[in-house]
């Protein structure tokens, strides 16, 4: 029966660890998006076109 708790436990700790992953990536992600959405605009303040 312990077998089955230990599984259990590693498996929850497993979700959270990809979780927090999945959380940190979608954060990077929008910085990114961000980044390139601020480039944009100061480069059409500017009258620069990638």
């Amino acid at each position: 029966m312990k077998n089955i708790d230990e599984k259990i436990l590693m498996a929850e700790e497993e979700i959270k660890q990809l979780q927090n992953k999945r959380k940190k990536l979608i954060s990077q992600q929008k910085q990114e998006e961000r980044k390139k959405r601020d480039r944009l605009q100061h480069s059409q303040v500017n009258g620069h076109t990638f």
